[in-house]
């Protein structure tokens, strides 16, 4: 375990307390925890802290990859502005998201929408 450089934990975000345990036992406190959002459905975690660029914060997968725009919105469908409660959406399409699913745009449609 000392060539470990960094953790990436991926599916579903983590919680305080296992972020802590993965940094104090795994990680033997010398590896940042990159925790990710989003990225079975895109190919990509689309918010995520990059390692000695964007700080770390346990509980939190920090900002938008280049080129996620993110918004909440409530139930009207207006886009909310600072802290809020509502629907994560994204503004619009980007880099890595996908637009079928095994040449199939029908399937595509069905499976995610």
């Amino acid at each position: 375990m000392n060539d470990l450089k960094v953790i990436g934990v991926v599916g579903e975000t983590i919680d305080n307390q296992t972020w802590d345990w993965l940094y104090e036992k795994v990680g033997r406190k010398r590896c940042p925890i990159i925790n990710t959002y989003f990225q079975s459905e895109t190919g990509c975690p689309i918010i995520f802290a990059i390692p000695g660029v964007i700080p770390v914060k346990p509980g939190s997968v920090s900002l938008p990859f280049f080129g996620v725009q993110p918004v909440i919105i409530d139930e009207n469908g207006s886009e909310l502005e600072g802290e809020g409660s509502g629907t994560l959406v994204l503004k619009s399409a980007f880099p890595s998201i996908a637009r079928t699913l095994y040449s199939d745009h029908n399937l595509y449609e069905k499976t995610y929408f």
